[in-house]
């Protein structure tokens, strides 16, 4: 429409005003000018070229007279053809002038209204539309300007007014020049590729704690696109996830595992196509145990877990890679806690459940929060071991408050990253709120005082749930687990409280202003599978293993394996798994092989995602037994458990049945004949679990290791 160096566009105009003859006309545009401050055309003032258009009290200079009140236009009538919605104003300019009194200002108006010296554009036509910035003004040298008109003018005819207003106070030389001004209309046209993929395609060891994609626009001007589809997933050809107005994506991504990714940037026109699939692979957990996050270190076997050491303002946390906890079945495992040896030390740690979006990469805010503060979609387990501020009114029983002399070590539970809100400022009441999970923290106490666990001792954390009254307990015991120190429980929705029933689980802890060495061990490590029990029974010609699951998690497949030496392993077969699942499984395997002395058979799971984990060997001595007293089998019918027993003698045998825990859950004296003798029990009131068989006579004792499973 207005060419930048000639007269060529449709308007006629020569942008650069570089015709022979230095005056508006003879360059196609209009001017209307005031009494003092007036446009010209010529050599005095430019940007580019030989000329330029500027403002000056004569041809000569480049200055305003700033005591005067004044104002002068030119202009062009311009047509914006239909359809052609991309259109830019673009111009070089300099000027001076005062900040939001003296400078240039550009309309588009209508036809028929002609400017008028002295007198404002917008009120000569009050349907005027200002472009741009409000003033143009106090820019010592060339720079380039482009605006962007709106999408309502194509079609139109339009008068384009460039406008010098300026007061009668205060002012700086020189005042406005313009150059090489053109306006371009064209069709918006579809977008172009993304480019400069983050991470780069092909890239390998990307660390899924920080999971943000990004790229970079490949269009611009009426090409620009206004979005972006994602697409992203781990097929080659990746789903559609979402659609952004940003240059990144966030999310989640699991170790060891190839993604894909695309971006099609669109536009009002259409939608980029033909765009490259990226792809890039993450790397391994920082250890094979644990994701560590922050201060967290490990060091191999890796099951042992140091938070924090003594250093002020320190903040770890430590997330199981192998597993989740399954929260559709009852479970109970023990760790082993050490929270130092400073009774003056800080802060303590926490057990931490979580579903947050960052997953295993997330930890947590320090000091008081033991590095779980804002860990969304969680349950948080405290072990505090400093009395902050807004700990001192969690008691009930003997209260503490903000002057008492107590500070005992404590449990607490809280919810959602929201540890002990104080939302009064007041440690000497409770107020709406701030007890959220359960009514008040428990102190850890030790034949009726106070325990203090900053002792340098191990002590043992048990967790536990309850999936039939959905209660969740954690208890703190000594290292023997024989006594206890305190207990604390919550009862809740497990997929109200995680959005999932299978969420993630680890520690965190943290120091502030004081310090102490704080770490975890996992001493019964929670696998995706739960296996509750190995067997391996001597059946008539063969040997058949037999081993249980409480649940599953994304298992593929068990192995089998055999060995006389327990170096030399033969791999006897593998079992399909049933993926993930949340009830009681048995799975049985039979070696048809003979066996004429001790052999061992070991089980191994190997996950879809390859990490394969091997269980401890069972033994068993198939070789005739008719003089020991021994196990023979147990089977389920209808409910019914029925255990077989091989005894070399007559008379009285005591059969008793123990939980892991030590609890006698079945005990009956019966009158067993030499040779093999079946008992029954009924199943009804026992849970599928891992028992323990003890089989006495006079003469000697049988402990087998079975599981029972019921209907």
């Amino acid at each position: 429409i207005i060419n930048a160096s000639n007269a060529t566009g449709t308007s006629g105009a020569n942008g650069s005003f570089e015709n022979a003859t230095s005056t508006f006309a003879a360059n196609s545009w209009s001017n209307v000018n005031g009494a003092t401050n007036k446009w010209f055309v010529g050599t005095q003032s430019l940007c580019v070229g030989t000329k330029g258009a500027y403002v000056g009290t004569a041809s000569t200079n480049n200055n305003y007279t700033n005591t005067t009140s004044d104002i002068s236009h030119f202009y062009k009538d311009v047509t914006f053809p239909a359809g052609e919605t991309c259109i830019t104003l673009s111009f070089n300019w300099k000027g001076q002038g005062e900040s939001g009194y003296d400078g240039l200002k550009i309309y588009l108006g209508s036809t028929s209204v002609t400017p008028v010296a002295a007198t404002a554009f917008s009120t000569s036509d009050g349907t005027a539309t200002q472009l741009g910035s409000t003033f143009y003004n106090l820019q010592a040298s060339c720079g380039s300007t482009s605006i962007t008109i709106p999408t309502s003018f194509a079609g139109t005819t339009k008068r384009l007014v460039f406008s010098w207003v300026n007061d009668n106070s205060v002012g700086t030389n020189p005042a406005i020049t313009i150059d090489a001004i053109s306006l371009v209309s064209q069709a918006p046209s579809t977008p172009s590729c993304a480019t400069s993929p983050s991470p780069a395609t092909l890239a390998t060891g990307v660390s899924t704690c920080s999971p943000t994609l990004s790229w970079v626009s490949g269009s611009s001007g009426c090409s620009a696109e206004t979005s972006y589809d994602v697409y992203f997933g781990t097929s080659s050809t990746p789903p559609y996830v979402t659609n952004t107005s940003s240059t990144s994506y966030s999310p989640t991504l699991n170790f060891n595992t190839t993604y894909y990714w695309q971006i099609r940037p669109k536009n009002s026109t259409g939608t980029a196509s033909g765009c490259t699939i990226w792809r890039f692979t993450t790397g391994s957990a920082t250890n094979s145990e644990h994701n560590l996050i922050d201060n967290a270190t490990s060091s191999s076997p890796y099951n042992c877990v140091s938070l924090t050491t003594a250093t002020v303002n320190q903040t770890g946390c430590a997330w199981d890679v192998n597993s989740k906890l399954n929260f559709g079945t009852s479970f109970s495992y023990d760790f082993s806690v050490n929270l130092g040896s400073d009774d003056a030390g800080a802060d303590g740690m926490a057990f931490v459940i979580q579903n947050d979006p960052s997953g295993r990469c997330k930890c947590g805010t320090a000091g008081g929060s033991m590095g779980a503060g804002g860990i969304s979609n969680s349950v948080i387990i405290e072990i505090d071991t400093y009395l902050n501020t807004e700990d001192r009114d969690d008691f009930t029983t003997n209260f503490i408050g903000c002057y008492g002399s107590e500070e005992p070590d404590h449990l607490d539970i809280w919810f959602d990253g929201n540890v002990n809100p104080d939302l009064d400022g007041n440690c000497d009441a409770t107020t709406a709120g701030e007890r959220p999970v359960v009514a008040s923290a428990v102190r850890l106490m030790s034949g009726g005082s106070d325990y203090n666990i900053e002792n340098g001792l191990d002590h043992k954390f048990r967790i536990a749930w309850n999936a039939g009254t959905s209660t969740l307990t954690a208890t703190l015991l000594n290292s023997s687990g024989t006594v206890t120190y305190g207990t604390i429980s919550t009862t809740f929705n497990a997929l109200t409280r995680f959005g999932t029933t299978t969420p993630y689980y680890g520690f965190t802890g943290s120091t502030g202003g004081l310090s102490n060495n704080q770490s975890f061990c996992n001493n019964i490590i929670a696998l995706p599978e739960e296996v509750v029990g190995i067997q391996a029974e001597c059946q008539p010609k063969m040997t058949n293993i037999v081993w249980t699951t409480v649940s599953e998690y994304e298992t593929d497949y068990f192995t089998i394996e055999k060995t006389n030496d327990g170096v030399d392993f033969e791999k006897l077969g593998t079992v399909n798994s049933s993926g993930t699942t949340s009830g009681t499984k048995q799975y049985s395997w039979k070696d048809y092989t003979p066996n004429n002395s001790v052999v061992y058979y070991r089980l191994s799971q190997t996950n879809f995602n390859g990490k394969v984990k091997k269980y401890d060997l069972v033994s068993v001595d198939c070789v005739d037994k008719a003089g020991e007293l021994d196990l023979i089998s147990v089977i389920k019918t209808n409910n019914q458990f029925n255990v077989e027993i091989n005894t070399p003698d007559d008379g009285k045998h005591l059969v008793s049945l123990y939980d892991l825990l030590g609890n006698c859950v079945y005990t009956e004296e019966y009158n067993f004949t030499k040779g093999n003798n079946t008992i029954q029990f009924d199943g009804d009131d026992l849970s599928d679990a891992l028992y323990v068989l003890l089989i006495r006579n006079n003469s000697a004792i049988l402990s087998k290791k079975i599981a029972l499973i019921g209907d």
